[in-house]
Parts: structure tokens; C-alpha cells; sequence
């Protein structure tokens, strides 16, 4: 951490058109990121945006924010979350360099103030935000909206998985919906608690260790809406960080390009953004 309080490693992927994954190094976590505009809208803005932050020597912050389609100033929406996740970051490492310890309460704070800055754009604008904190071998998850945030095992099991807020996700939980039926469903664009609305609730997962070849993947519905947590749990666990996630990232496109609208195969063209991480091999083992 420099003197001056600024983070060591910040890749912000604010609404940008990536052709290529971008790997980067957070702490002991090796970190791929990704975003790309909906392959349908040639003429409108990217509304997801990510960030990848370090936060102390040992911790870092990851987020995937997706502004909600339909409402005016997305990509507004979703900047704004990444942009106060950062400021509060920055704030916490300027006044506490060597901090140690949970970023709880930061995270909590940026999402409040998000929410609050969101609101006060008064055009109807909202975000998701899926946010990891990465802290000392492990991992604690936080959400607001259906955003989805999963830990994969090297074998392919899902280990945790996120709960969106929406009713098709709320339905696939208490079992009177299967996720493919979901993927299909026409109301699948519905969400029910976002960043920007009064009453916005944020989800706090349990603190989760990360063993060696596990996967942390936080995504934009561009890939939870064409790619099945069974599909994408069976890619992670294959292949280094980077193959995984190029192999993830290619069949979400290639479901997009031949989406039909009167099939029932899955396929939703959207932006499609993801973060995906794991233990160093400098700082993990496979026993």
C-alpha cells in the first residue's frame, strides 16, 4: 500500500467492450475479468460495468454491477456502484494503510451510497451489484438484484451459489421451477430489489474458505441467462482460469448469435460480463 493511499491494483471495466478476458493479480488470487455489449445493440451503451480492487496486502474487493434494462441511465447506474466501492476503498486505505481485517462495513457503506446517488439521478435508473470480498484465503459474498455470485469446487460442485433477487430465481429456490425453465421464462428480465430504490435490501452471504482449483465467479445475467450453473460449474473445472472463462464467455456468445425467439433454447443476447478467481498457484496446493 503506497503512502499516498491509493490502491495498488484497481482494473475498472466501466462500461467498456473487451475482446479479450484480462487477467490481473489481487492479493494471493489470481483474477480474470471480462465485459462485452449485447452483440443486439450495435448502437446503444454497454449498461454492465466491473471492478477489481486491492485493498490491503492480503484482501481485495471484486464487483459486477448490471444496469437494469429498461430504465433509463444503466450504464449510469452500474458506474456509480463501482465508482463508490472504489471511493470508499480508497478512503479506508488512506486513513488505515496497514488495516486489516473485514471490509464489511465498506462494502455496506459504498452500496448505500450507490443506492442513494442512484436514486437522486431522478430518471429511474437502478443497478445489480454482486460484489466479493477477498480476504485472507477466504471469501464473503454480497448482493443486490440477481446479479450471481458462485463458488465452484476443482471437481465441478457448486459449493455456494447466490440467490437472485427476482421471482423466477425465488421460484427455482423453493423448488417449484427448474433453472432451465427459468432461463426461458419471458419474465426472466423481471427484478425485484436493485441499487437505486428506496427500499433497497443487500444480501450477506456467509464467509466461505477458498480451497485450492476452487472458482469464484460473479457474472451479469448475459451469462447466467445462456449458460446453466451446471454447464458453467462442468467448464470451470476444467483448464486454467483464463481457458474456463474463454470457454464460458464463447458458448454464452454462441447461444446469443443463434438466439430464436419462438425456440425453447436457452439464448438471451445482453451484455455479458464476468469476474472470475482463485487461489494463486504460488499460494494454493492440491492436497
Amino acid at each position: 500500500m503506497s503512502d499516498t493511499g491509493e490502491l495498488p491494483v484497481a482494473e475498472v471495466l466501466l462500461n467498456a467492450c473487451c475482446s479479450s478476458t484480462r487477467t490481473l493479480k489481487i492479493a494471493q488470487w489470481d483474477v480474470v475479468c471480462y465485459s462485452h455489449a449485447s452483440p443486439d445493440r450495435a448502437s446503444t451503451p454497454n449498461e454492465d460495468a466491473a471492478a477489481c480492487f486491492q485493498a490491503d496486502a492480503a484482501a481485495g474487493v471484486l464487483i459486477v454491477a448490471d444496469g437494469v434494462g429498461g430504465h433509463q441511465s444503466g450504464e449510469v447506474a452500474s458506474e456509480l456502484a463501482v465508482r463508490h466501492l472504489h471511493e470508499v476503498l480508497r478512503f479506508r486505505a488512506a486513513r488505515a494503510p496497514d488495516s486489516r481485517g473485514s471490509l464489511r462495513n465498506a462494502i455496506l457503506d459504498a452500496l448505500e451510497r450507490a443506492d442513494r446517488a442512484v436514486a437522486d439521478l431522478g430518471v429511474g435508473a437502478a443497478t445489480t451489484a454482486a460484489i466479493a470480498e477477498l480476504n485472507s484465503g477466504f471469501i464473503r459474498p454480497y448482493h443486490v438484484g440477481d446479479s450471481l455470485i458462485t463458488l465452484v469446487s476443482r471437481r465441478g460442485r457448486v459449493k455456494w451459489q447466490s440467490v437472485g433477487h427476482a421471482p423466477l430465481d425465488y421460484a427455482v429456490e423453493a423448488g417449484v421451477m427448474d433453472e432451465l425453465e427459468a432461463m426461458i421464462h419471458p419474465d426472466r428480465h423481471i427484478v425485484s430489489n436493485v441499487v437505486g430504490q428506496a427500499d433497497m435490501s443487500i444480501s450477506v452471504g456467509p464467509r466461505l474458505p477458498m480451497a485450492a482449483r476452487d472458482t469464484l465467479l460473479l457474472c451479469s445475467d448475459g451469462l447466467s441467462d445462456n449458460v446453466s450453473t451446471e454447464e458453467a460449474a462442468e467448464i470451470l473445472r476444467k483448464g486454467t482460469l483464463q481457458e474456463s472463462c474463454d470457454d464460458l464467455i464463447r458458448l454464452a456468445q454462441e447461444r446469443m448469435r443463434a438466439a430464436d425467439p419462438f425456440s425453447d433454447d436457452a439464448g438471451k443476447p445482453d451484455d455479458l460480463t464476468l469476474v472470475a478467481c482463485r487461489l494463486s498457484s504460488e499460494r494454493s496446493s492440491d492436497g
